[in-house]
């Protein structure tokens, strides 16, 4: 098989994207539901509130006033977290290439280069728009491609061939 070669620049959007969809392809689905209709009825459940003139005191504002602190704050979170992570080791958004082969991957920029063997991957995750290829040690860390750096639909289905002789592919939930 033919190795593959892909280069560009990984963006800051890619990395706090990549992050995201990674960290909540395991959402359960009733789980995400419930958050998604949580948000949808608060305004509801507010309106109702005032309308009934539930909030007569200080102390009544206390718990929707936390709650929606909270769901802010988390919505924030993240993506600063995230964003602090790539501040720091700048060396992430250097121009990258990386290189598909029977023998592993091959990943470099300017200033290294990593050359990862199959067995060091436990699996393959692909959703819309990354690959993520998890390691053995560590389910949680991944080495992420985004399909935006394909040049062609044959090299996108080369790679999910390679990932399904070399490791298990499984599609992602996101």
């Amino acid at each position: 098989m033919e190795p593959i070669t892909l280069s560009s620049t990984l963006t800051e959007e890619d990395y706090i994207r990549s992050y995201r969809l990674f960290a909540h392809r395991k959402m359960n689905y009733c789980v995400a539901m419930s958050f998604y209709f949580g948000i949808a009825f608060l305004p509801i459940i507010i309106f109702w509130a005032f309308r009934r003139n539930y909030f007569r005191e200080l102390t009544d504002w206390a718990p929707f006033v936390l709650a929606v602190v909270g769901f802010v704050a988390f919505l924030f979170f993240e993506r600063f977290q995230a964003k602090r992570q790539i501040r720091k080791n700048r060396q992430v958004t250097l121009p990258v290439s990386m290189r598909f082969s029977e023998q592993g991957v091959l990943v470099k920029n300017d200033m290294t280069e990593t050359n990862y063997t199959w067995p060091y991957f436990r699996g393959v995750y692909e959703n819309a728009e990354f690959f993520y290829l998890t390691l053995a040690q560590n389910p949680k860390v991944f080495l992420f491609v985004p399909k935006r750096l394909f040049e062609a639909p044959e090299q996108l289905e080369s790679l999910r061939a390679l990932c399904k002789q070399q490791l298990s592919l499984r599609e992602a939930t996101v």
